[in-house]
């Protein structure tokens, strides 16, 4: 699983998902803080980004496969951690994971 980055700035749009959603990849070449960045998003809304050199990484040829395919329009699946109850009486943050191929068929 990839745990998304930047997820702390969108926690009204994550905590208004399911447990599980499907979401979208799309680059951002015009970002000013990384030319490489790639967004993800639940019906238009960012709800965080694959980690800083994405690209570099083992599942970094099958995000570029789902960006590029026509079939697949960049959908991908997500699922909600966090916003538990800690033992402050406070809550944690609620972060998404993307679910990869590896995680489903024990791949990389």
């Amino acid at each position: 699983m990839i745990t998304l980055k930047g997820t702390s700035f969108y926690q009204e749009t994550i905590r208004g998902l399911g447990n599980w959603s499907m979401g979208t990849l799309r680059l951002e070449p015009d970002n000013a803080f990384d030319s490489e960045a790639c967004a993800v998003d639940v019906e238009g809304e960012i709800v965080g980004y694959l980690p800083k050199d994405w690209k570099e990484e083992a599942y970094g040829t099958e995000m570029l496969s789902y960006i590029e395919s026509p079939e697949r329009e960049g959908r991908v699946s997500l699922r909600k951690v966090g916003g538990y109850a800690m033992r402050n009486g406070g809550v944690a943050t609620e972060g998404l994971r993307l679910i990869t191929r590896a995680d489903l068929f024990d791949e990389y």
